[in-house]
């Protein structure tokens, strides 16, 4: 196929974001392939065989993504998925802390979701429950009714972590 300097597409390969929230593009990438259009306004000859292709685009990011926190009666909630796509569920870890001195709360271990499907967790800071109940493996302090700011981090296994501050409420 011969294609022109004004021909669309006028790349071999395209990959685009779309920012879910605004329904605008995020950005966009575009390949050339071996045709010079600025060069070559005779055209170029596009080949099957040749040139680039994109199969299985996929987003690394530098830790892991934590979005969706919460902290309403001393239990924070949050939504979280591993810094990139694996075909298996990965062992992870999430801490509360007191934002003010560090103090920690709570230590949690779980394994991010497979396919990088999001991972729902719940952990409880409640002062009344047991340790068992909570949900966490590591209760070291009850939230002080004074600390109503905590951070949530999510660490992987290679040690790559976010950390997200939330306030706590009560309904």
């Amino acid at each position: 196929e011969t294609i022109y300097s004004n021909a669309e597409p006028n790349y071999d390969a395209q990959a685009v974001e779309i920012d879910m929230d605004s329904k605008q593009v995020a950005w966009d990438l575009k390949v050339n392939g071996i045709c010079d259009y600025t060069s070559d306004e005779g055209g170029c000859t596009r080949s099957d065989t040749a040139g680039w292709t994109i199969y299985s685009m996929e987003r690394f990011y530098t830790a892991p993504l934590v979005y969706s926190v919460s902290c309403i009666d001393d239990v924070v909630s949050l939504t979280t998925q591993n810094n990139f796509k694996q075909m298996n569920v990965a062992d992870a870890t999430v801490e509360i802390s007191d934002a003010s001195d560090g103090t920690t709360y709570a230590s949690k271990s779980f394994q991010f979701s497979a396919y990088w499907r999001a991972t729902d967790l719940e952990v409880s800071l409640a002062a009344d429950v047991t340790k068992e109940s909570t949900g966490s493996e590591t209760l070291s302090k009850p939230v002080a009714d004074s600390a109503n700011e905590v951070v949530v981090t999510v660490t992987n296994v290679w040690g790559d972590s976010t950390s997200v501050s939330v306030t706590c409420t009560s309904s």
